[in-house]
């Protein structure tokens, strides 16, 4: 497990002393300094709130903006809504978790390639669409998805 720094935490925590209703606002706060809302950060923010720890987790997970687990440098997302899923979204889905070894929703073991999927791009005329990074990809297929992880990652396929 990943440790942080409860001396940076705290000193988020403190600019929320005086703020009603601010579970939200420092998640985002802590998502931000952290890159994600980091297990051993729960019970500090709960303690805070004077919350409990599930009431805090379960905001954590509630949300689909908050991360539970660090990124990796790169994010690479299969577009899942409607169109992209009639177009061959999941093939590509499925090719990309082959080519990188690992399955969505997970980082490659180096941490540089996070692999996701997404509810919708809003390119639906462009179907299926990719995203690395918030650059966006239509009309995808398996030759442009290697060139995009090779460029994305030049040790993938090793």
């Amino acid at each position: 497990m990943n440790k942080i720094d409860l001396a940076r935490l705290d000193a988020l925590l403190a600019r929320f002393r005086d703020v009603d209703g601010a579970l939200l606002p420092i998640l985002h706060a802590v998502q931000h300094e952290f890159g994600y809302v980091p297990p051993e950060a729960i019970l500090p923010i709960a303690r805070f709130l004077r919350a409990t720890p599930p009431q805090v987790y379960g905001i954590v997970t509630f949300y689909a903006e908050f991360r539970t687990k660090p990124r990796g440098e790169r994010v690479l997302g299969v577009c899942r809504g409607p169109a992209c899923r009639l177009a061959g979204a999941l093939d590509l889905q499925q090719h990309v978790e082959r080519h990188l070894g690992i399955r969505a929703g997970e980082t490659t073991p180096d941490g540089r390639l996070t692999f996701e999927t997404v509810s919708c791009l809003g390119i639906c005329g462009l179907a299926p669409a990719l995203e690395v990074d918030h650059d966006m990809l239509g009309r995808a297929d398996h030759a442009q998805v290697d060139a995009l992880l090779e460029r994305t990652d030049p040790n993938v396929g090793e």
